[in-house]
């Protein structure tokens, strides 16, 4: 018998899903990261290579059994980082086919059940990915913090830091988001953050994880935090409405949603919907469920040829 695997690869963990031909998940299991970034190549191929080890001992088979697989993670859209696993699972693997793609993608095709429309991820960062029928891919964002990220946790967060300075000097919106930064950064004055930030020690996470504070004052009524987070909203639209321009027209017109800002943030979903109902109507929105990245690499590797 023949059999499909599928791997849901991030920074903190890679998972794997193994079916038989019909589709019906036999296996999963987890290990370490497969960022090649977070933990380094050898560490990322030694955990893949465990999984499957594991698993074709567990069902009782042998690798040629692997006719065809999916291995979609976080960041995987660099030539070199995409020849590297080439090489990889050819050598590991030799008799499967394997698609290899972003996270975008597998949980695109999970979250829909289908391999074309789009997945917008609000997250700690942000990016928009669409497919067509034809397989032909469309992204928007998704250049890191550093240059965009735009309407993600930690654009909010920063954001929010940045526009407090400038409200206590009445360059901005009325605010009390600054009680909330000192507490948070465990600060004695609000002056403070200014070094903490520029800190070449302080991290995306750093910074990033200030964002339910931002949450916590709109949910208060703050002016400015109301007015971050509705902007945070449309420029996840942006985002939308940029992969939308171009694609080509054979696709579903269905989009699901991913991350802890764009699905818990309700003042950010309200100000996305609000949108989308204005300028795309005819579009079916999803919500992004615990398993849909790890079924849609699993739904890939049965396409493949």
């Amino acid at each position: 018998m023949n059999y499909y695997f599928g791997f849901d690869g991030g920074a903190t963990r890679c998972r794997l899903a193994i079916s038989d031909e019909k589709g019906n998940v036999l296996y999963k299991d987890e290990g370490a990261s497969s960022n090649i970034y977070a933990v380094g190549r050898e560490a990322v191929t030694s955990t893949i290579e465990m999984l499957i080890d594991k698993a074709i001992k567990y069902l009782n088979i042998s690798k040629d059994n692997l006719i065809a697989g999916c291995f979609g993670s976080a960041g995987l859209s660099r030539e070199k980082d995409i020849s590297f696993f080439k090489n990889f699972f050819s050598t590991f693997l030799p008799k499967a086919k394997v698609y290899l793609c972003s996270d975008a993608e597998i949980l695109l095709v999970g979250g829909l059940k289908s391999l074309s429309g789009l997945c917008l991820i609000g997250g700690t960062g942000s990016v928009c990915f669409g497919r067509s029928e034809s397989g032909v891919i469309i992204r928007s964002g998704g250049f890191g913090w550093r240059l965009g990220d735009e309407g993600s946790g930690w654009h909010i967060a920063n954001t929010a830091i940045s526009r407090t300075l400038k409200s206590k000097e009445g360059r901005d919106l009325p605010t009390f988001l600054d009680k909330y930064i000192l507490e948070f950064f465990k600060l004695e004055k609000l002056e403070d953050i200014i070094s903490l930030v520029n800190d070449e020690s302080t991290t995306k996470s750093d910074v990033g994880n200030f964002a339910k504070y931002v949450t916590l004052a709109a949910n208060e009524n703050d002016q400015l935090a109301l007015n971050i987070l509705k902007e945070a909203g449309l420029s996840l639209f942006d985002l939308v409405l940029s992969t939308v321009s171009r694609m080509p027209k054979d696709h579903e017109k269905k989009i699901v949603l991913a991350g802890g800002v764009i699905t818990k943030d309700k003042v950010v979903r309200e100000s996305f919907y609000n949108k989308m109902n204005q300028y795309l109507p005819d579009y079916e929105i999803y919500l992004d469920s615990a398993n849909s990245a790890l079924d849609g690499a699993i739904l890939i590797a049965m396409s493949i040829d």
